[in-house]
């Protein structure tokens, strides 16, 4: 019996519809089966590799830059200016600018809180895509050209109840050798509201002018440089080398993934986990295939007993069989993975609906139980914006998708081996005698 004819006789031993065959039933709950399992896993890669993704875009955007440049023993305003230009000129460096950072107390008529002001220039917003794409105003305008200018993250703005055009004292502490610190308030005015769609940039953040923060912020470490790379996330070794040319004594390089590794480490454990919870309930779906194709084989004796009287090798019986679970596993890896992308691309809209339908059904459901009382509307959230993104990046990489379908066919093939195994091994006479 040639390949072709195996495949074939695996495809009408599924699928034969004539009267008194039985396990189509058992067929059919075995591709759901596998496919039910798909969905999820598919569903938890994609939003894992999206969170983490849109997430650490932010971090590196925004927060760290994809390289920065640190001297901790301390540098003047010049100095760090003159090598912005020669790391300007590096190949692969698409942009460079000084920054200052610090800690203060921001003070406005109705809250106080603690911020981490960054010092940046008008031109970061204007020149660097990747900055300016996660920076969205809620209010005002991204306006750093003014000595007074100050832009707040929402959660800060929330905090300290201010909106643009309102004041707010930031008060910084300077430290001298020998000398208890100084504490020195200074009066800025809120330009813009921002928020970068993650709670922890949120939080904390916010901006005054280069000038201004150079001047503020004098302690070792506090100036640095932020660069921007072509492609920040494969090998850093070879541009930090070329860095390391052009740098000056007491300058060192720190790459992204040096200052967010516990962060990043953290979320891509989280990710293997899920999956591998995920992948154990493909597993289990994999041994029902198992279970289906002995109930099979035994429903399809007397099509082995007439194939071997006939004169069929038992090992092309063996082979139909061994189709019939790849056939099997392949359909439903193909209609799980399906729906699973399906339902991965709108999940969005998937958890806004359910949200939705939770929030209305819990307050119909008090409504009956308290119809003399007034009723608020209820909001249940799956996911709270404040510990998460916004809105969930949607991110499919298809090696993944595709090693996916083939684990899991491969292992409904698997689990298909020995029951193909003893279809081949029925003996024609103990079937007859049965009978």
């Amino acid at each position: 019996m040639s390949l072709k004819s195996s495949l074939f006789l695996g495809y009408r031993f599924l699928f034969d519809r004539s009267e008194g065959r039985r396990g189509l039933k058992q067929v059919k709950g075995a591709f759901i089966g596998i496919a039910l399992s798909l969905v999820p896993l598919v569903v938890v890669l994609v939003v894992a590799n999206g969170m983490i993704e849109g997430i650490t875009r932010r971090f590196v955007e925004v927060g760290t830059s994809h390289i920065q440049l640190k001297n901790y023993i301390g540098t003047d305003r010049n100095s760090v200016e003159s090598l912005v230009q020669d790391v300007s000129a590096v190949e692969g460096v698409t942009f460079a600018f000084p920054f200052s950072t610090g800690l203060a107390l921001a003070y406005g008529e109705n809250g106080r809180t603690g911020v981490t002001v960054k010092g940046i220039s008008q031109s970061v917003y204007e020149e660097d895509e990747g900055f300016r794409q996660y920076i969205e105003m809620k209010e005002g305008s991204f306006d750093l050209k003014e000595k007074d200018s100050l832009l707040l993250s929402v959660g800060v703005a929330q905090k300290l109840d201010v909106k643009p055009g309102d004041e707010v004292r930031l008060v910084i502490a300077r430290s001298f050798p020998g000398r208890r610190p100084v504490l020195r308030p200074v009066n800025f005015t809120v330009k813009g509201i921002f928020t970068t769609g993650y709670y922890e940039l949120d939080g904390l953040s916010a901006y005054i002018s280069y000038e201004q923060g150079a001047a503020l912020f004098r302690d070792p470490g506090s100036l640095s440089i932020g660069v921007k790379v072509e492609d920040p996330y494969s090998s850093l070794d070879d541009i930090t080398l070329k860095l390391e040319e052009v740098l000056k004594p007491n300058w060192h390089v720190v790459t992204w993934y040096d200052l967010e590794k516990p962060v990043y480490k953290s979320f891509q454990t989280t990710r293997m986990l899920l999956v591998f919870i995920m992948f154990l309930i493909v597993c289990v779906a994999a041994v029902n295939i198992s279970s289906t194709m002995v109930m099979l084989v035994l429903s399809r004796r007397q099509d082995i007993v007439i194939l071997k009287s006939a004169g069929a090798d038992p090992r092309d019986i063996s082979r139909s069989f061994f189709f019939s679970g790849f056939i099997l596993s392949a359909f439903g890896t193909c209609a799980g993975v399906a729906a699973g992308l399906v339902l991965a691309v709108n999940i969005n809209e998937v958890v806004a609906f359910i949200e939705k339908f939770l929030s209305n059904f819990v307050t119909f459901f008090a409504s009956i139980l308290f119809p003399f009382q007034e009723q608020k509307s209820v909001h249940i959230k799956l996911f709270d914006p404040s510990f998460y993104l916004e809105r969930i990046p949607v991110r499919i990489s298809f090696q993944e998708v595709f090693l996916i379908m083939f684990v899991s066919v491969a292992l409904g093939s698997l689990a298909s081996y020995i029951p193909a195994r003893r279809a081949g091994n029925i003996r024609p006479l103990e079937i007859l005698q049965k009978h």
